[in-house]
């Protein structure tokens, strides 16, 4: 009985059986989507966790194929469908996925589509649970309307774009509305100054973005950089990704930023974003934890189908179908599992999940998001049916609060004796209050005074201690003032960064900056052996030489076909025996050379087509001395430093080889920046610092006595870089910024007068006040301007690119060369068959033997029309 019973047991284990999803994953620029499989991996782990011992598992096949190989993913879809699998997530590019859909209609397997798509099929087998195309157009079309915007700007990335917004588009046919169109970058350069450019100069201020979410923060960041970034400016952003972009710099600036989400399953949401945080290989993270849409909808789609396999449960043999591309068949519940799919309705990770008979998503919910000082939160719904529902109905800058007046109030200002930042007044006499100080900073709590109108007291920061959090969660420094209302502002050059936006409130950034490389000047370069052949790169050489050889070679081998190189032995005899060629080999070579070397020789061509050769083979010649003396002069009047390291990378790499210190403020911004830090090559910066403390330096003074006097590599913001370069010739940074950051001025948390102190700033920086004090205290003042910028740019040896095009002159001269030759010795055969009575055949054999006979210059002339010069002919021919 027993037996029975365990065989009863392996027959239901067996009949339960795993049902397989498949997905076809793209790989960018060669690399695989790791994310998008680690969302499939997160959902179908999520599901068996869930699901009865007695009920099917969820089993994944992934496969990768590469962007734009439409080839390769038909075969791929042909493998999953040999593994049995029930659906296929389809890949984001639309050439692969045309291809794999074209194979799962003949076959009838679902195919789960994530991403934004206009084309749609009837018949098809996609589903597709990214928002409806004209449905989320009439969402962008009701934002307008709602938020009562009838000027305005559309940015947008590519023809895509266009699709999308084709709802708007149809405003411009109303007159009551004047909308301009830019495309943003149509060459991929990355710069949008012009078109912002463009805005700053008009009196538009409602902006509407559409791009990618790889071009979007440097979109605003350079939109920042051109003063768009303020209150007057309205921003809808039409990206469903937005909210996984960091406005850490931008929260400030009391700009209108809104977009729009259908992440809405906040819990789920977090727990799917950690398993994001996949490994790629022994410790190491990836440094991009976020929760894009195409994952959360990957995701969905898993539990999209659990659902409907739920209600097909009962359907024998189901997900067991294997399927051959080479047959006709196709799977018997495919179209069934399709339409059961397409009729579900389900809450999930992007909120309600509903499908047309298309296999659209038309019915969905959207999150109105705004920035705000805490981040992106959520101010509003959209639905197709409801529309709007939002916390504030549009937006009118006149109107804006723009917080408690400053006006007549008194403030204990925190400073430093920070350069270019803080200074003693240098002064013959006593200086008491205010007075005894000067620098950037103190002219900027002046400027802002004088706009709004408020009294200020100076107090000294004598330590320079911008402020640290201990142990015990308590702040020292000039914040530690601050949080204990010992003072009202402190302003130095003082970073906002999370930890200290957590205890205190920053006005809008005064200006921003990054952490860089302080070092030396480069040293010039000893000149090594061959320095007479830098003016030429490798390539040049290489192509004179065999030039050389052909033009070597093309005279001799011209000269010896050419009927004009063969002359006269001895002029008193009017008719010779015999001719006699001057191109021997040696001749030829030393031709060559004398012309090469602008010597000449006695050596002089004769017929046109060797004169030819001669006169490009010195026309290049010509060409290249010139070019040669012209630059030779430039690497003699060029320094060519000799760079120890060019970067932060080459940095780590060669210091302990090249006996290169380098470290940083200790227990400062920059050492902290270092130590939170993901990057590999930060974090080994960081250990260095940490088993390192004689590199570590108390004072950034310090560190730039130790650059100016040893090999030492000093990490410090830029615009401290930028002072010390000014007043120290033999200091240059290196590289480009690692980070982007901000100073600011900081107050007690909730401080009311914030804003008005942000919105005074962005008004110094728009009048460009901000940039004549920069200008007067790292230029001017306190022994700025000593360093003139040289022009420390190398000579560069010229490439076959500069000079290709007289190489291609000789080589068509070479073909005129030989082309005249042959017509001159077609003529000459011609002529001296006709004299000779000798068959024109028989003449040319008897000069081609003479030709390839290379041991002999000369040639034995044949004269006469008589019968014996036939018979000497063949003599000789013999």
């Amino acid at each position: 009985m027993k037996y029975l019973v365990f065989f009863i047991y392996l027959c239901l284990e067996k009949c339960i059986g795993d049902i397989i999803v498949g997905a076809l994953f793209d790989k960018h620029r060669g690399k695989i989507d790791t994310h998008s499989i680690a969302a499939l991996k997160y959902a179908v782990e999520s599901i068996n966790n869930e699901t009865a011992e007695n009920e099917p598992k969820l089993v994944y096949k992934i496969m990768n194929i590469e962007e734009n190989n439409p080839f390769q993913a038909m075969k791929k879809t042909c493998e999953l469908l040999e593994e049995g699998v029930i659906a296929i997530f389809g890949p984001q590019n639309l050439k692969n996925f045309e291809a794999i859909q074209s194979v799962c209609d003949a076959k009838e397997i679902p195919v789960i589509q994530t991403r934004w798509n206009a084309k749609s099929r009837r018949g098809s087998t996609v589903i597709n649970n990214y928002p409806h195309p004209d449905v989320l157009s009439k969402a962008y079309l009701d934002f307008i309307k709602v938020w009562n915007w009838k000027r305005f700007i559309v940015l947008y990335d590519n023809d895509e774009s266009l699709l999308r917004l084709k709802e708007i588009l149809k405003l411009t046919l109303d007159r009551s509305y004047t909308i301009i169109i830019r495309r943003l970058d149509q060459y991929n350069t990355g710069i949008y100054r012009t078109i912002l450019r463009e805005i700053a100069d008009s009196d538009l201020t409602n902006i509407f973005i559409d791009t990618r979410i790889d071009l979007l923060q440097e979109l605003l960041q350079q939109s920042q950089q051109m003063g768009l970034m303020n209150k007057r400016y309205n921003y809808f952003i039409n990206n469903l990704d937005t909210h996984i972009l960091d406005f850490w710099n931008l929260k400030y600036s009391q700009t209108n930023i809104t977009s729009i989400r259908i992440i809405n399953n906040v819990r789920n949401s977090k727990e799917a974003t950690e398993a994001l945080c996949v490994k790629v290989e022994e410790d190491e993270l990836y440094s991009e934890c976020y929760l894009r849409t195409a994952y959360s909808l990957i995701i969905d789609g898993v539990m999209m189908i659990q659902k409907t396999i739920k209600d097909m449960k009962d359907v024998p043999n189901f997900g067991t179908k294997k399927l051959s591309c080479s047959s006709t068949d196709s799977w018997e519940y495919g179209l069934s599992f399709m339409n059961l799919m397409r009729t579900k309705s389900f809450e999930g990770m992007t909120g309600f999940n509903k499908f047309d008979n298309a296999g659209y998503r038309s019915a969905f919910l959207m999150e109105v998001v705004e920035l705000q000082e805490t981040g992106m939160i959520k101010v509003g719904t959209w639905t197709a049916g409801g529309g709007y529902n939002l916390a504030r109905m549009g937006i009118n800058t006149s109107t804006t609060d723009q917080g408690e007046s400053l006006a007549n109030m008194n403030f204990t200002v925190q400073i430093t004796l920070t350069k270019p930042f803080g200074f003693l007044t240098e002064s013959p006499n006593i200086l008491v209050g205010n007075e005894r100080y000067e620098g950037f900073a103190i002219d900027l709590i002046k400027a802002l005074a004088e706009m709004e109108h408020f009294n200020y007291t100076f107090v000294l920061r004598e330590d320079n201690d911008n402020g640290s959090k201990d142990s015990s969660g308590r702040w020292s420094g000039m914040l530690g003032e601050l949080i204990n209302k010992t003072t009202d502002l402190a302003i130095t050059d003082l970073t906002i960064n999370s930890q200290r936006a957590e205890a205190v409130d920053f006005t809008s950034p005064f200006m921003n900056l990054g952490i860089a490389i302080l070092f030396q000047k480069p040293k010039e370069a000893e000149p090594n052996f061959f320095s007479f052949a830098d003016p030429f790169a490798f390539d040049t050489w290489a192509g004179l030489f065999v030039t050389f050889l052909v033009v070597s070679f093309s005279m001799y081998f011209l000269g010896r076909l050419s009927p004009s190189e063969w002359t006269n032995p001895y002029p008193c005899i009017q008719e010779p025996e015999y001719l006699i060629n001057q191109f021997t080999l040696a001749n030829s070579f030393w031709f060559s050379t004398g012309c090469l070397m602008q010597q000449g020789s006695e050596i002089a061509p004769i017929a046109t087509a060797t004169r030819m050769i001669g006169t490009m083979w010195m026309f290049l010649i010509l060409i290249l001395v010139a070019s040669y003396t012209a630059n030779l002069a430039a690497f003699l009047a060029t320094e060519n430093p000799e760079k120890l390291f060019t970067d932060v990378t080459s940095l780590v790499e060669n210091a302990d080889s090249k006996n290169i210190r380098y470290g940083a403020k200790k227990n400062g911004a920059t050492y902290n920046f270092f130590k939170h830090s993901k990057n590999p090559t930060y974090q080994k910066i960081f250990e260095h610092m940490r088993s390192h403390p004689e590199d570590m330096v108390k004072e950034n003074s310090d560190g730039v006595k130790l650059a100016m006097e040893t090999q030492y590599a000093l990490f410090m913001e830029n615009t401290g870089i930028d002072y010390e370069i000014q007043r120290h010739c033999n200091l240059v940074m290196y590289g480009d910024l690692l980070d982007n950051k901000g100073y600011g001025i900081a107050m007690r948390k909730h401080s009311p007068y914030r804003s008005r102190l942000s919105s005074a700033i962005l008004k110094l920086q728009s009048t460009g006040l901000m940039d004549n004090l920069k200008r007067k205290w790292w230029q001017e003042k306190r022994g700025g301007g000593q360093c003139v910028a040289e022009d420390t740019q190398a000579a560069t040896p010229l490439g076959m690119k500069n000079v290709e095009g007289v190489f291609v002159v000789t080589i068509e001269g070479l073909a005129i060369g030989l082309s005249i030759v042959l017509i001159e010795k077609y003529i000459n055969i011609s002529r001296m068959s006709k004299q000779s009575g000798i068959s024109f055949w028989n003449m040319l054999k008897h000069e081609m033997k003479c030709y390839v006979d290379f041991e002999n210059m000369s040639k034995p002339v044949l004269r006469g029309a008589e019968e014996e010069n036939e018979e000497e002919y063949q003599e000789y021919s013999k």
